[in-house]
């Protein structure tokens, strides 16, 4: 009743006519290719990272070194405590949106989450922190853990006496972003960026313990990468 005639041999047996046998091989080619196009598409999805398109064929965005020395008129322990209170750089740390502390690994060890916001560029990643404060230098380092944005992301703070007095502080980013856009986008403000961080402290500095213009003041930018 209906559909491409059959025939029987002289067996009795039931014969596909040559139309019926096209059909079943076009069917049997498609379940062939199904399961090949279903393994195809997550692959093509995953070439596209979080933040759109992947430009991961391309090599590598370059690793940058940002370096900054000054002498500055408050003590040693003044800045460190400044730089060693993560959860308030939201309020003062130019680029950040976001700092908190969410677990802790002892009295000098902890991980923060902290947010980058530039122009319309979002991120958030946990950073290890680690206080060094009884050595000489004493020392702050930051390192990030869980980074989507970036491939490395260390900071490192050093503070030590000045011989004239005050202090002798020195900030070192290690820096490597992830997608060639975002390096671009970014590239604007990393020419700049150690010696922005460190105006941003020194001016938090400033605010709550007074100004060091009587102190002798010096700086020095060295930028790398």
């Amino acid at each position: 009743a209906g559909g491409l005639p059959a025939s029987r041999d002289n067996d009795g047996a039931l014969r596909m006519s040559s139309g019926q046998n096209f059909l079943r091989g076009g069917c049997a080619a498609l379940q062939r290719h199904r399961p090949l196009r279903s393994r195809m598409l997550p692959r093509l999805h995953l070439r596209r990272s979080i933040f759109g398109a992947s430009d991961s064929w391309l090599p590598k965005p370059p690793a940058r070194c940002f370096e900054r020395e000054e002498v500055v008129g408050w003590a040693p322990e003044i800045l460190f405590d400044i730089v060693a209170d993560v959860e308030l750089y939201s309020e003062f740390v130019p680029l950040c949106s976001a700092s908190r502390i969410v677990r802790r690994h002892g009295p000098d060890r902890f991980d923060a989450v902290l947010g980058i916001g530039y122009l319309g560029l979002s991120e958030e990643y946990t950073s290890r922190v680690t206080l060094s404060r009884g050595t000489s230098p004493a020392i702050v380092v930051a390192e990030a853990l869980d980074a989507r944005l970036f491939t490395r992301m260390r900071s490192e703070w050093t503070f030590s006496p000045a011989s004239a007095g005050g202090c002798r502080l020195a900030l070192r980013v290690d820096m490597q972003l992830r997608a060639h856009s975002h390096d671009q986008l970014l590239r604007s403000v990393m020419g700049t960026f150690a010696e922005q961080q460190v105006f941003a402290f020194r001016r938090r500095c400033a605010e709550l313990h007074g100004d060091d213009s009587a102190a002798l003041v010096r700086g020095s930018l060295r930028q790398g990468g």
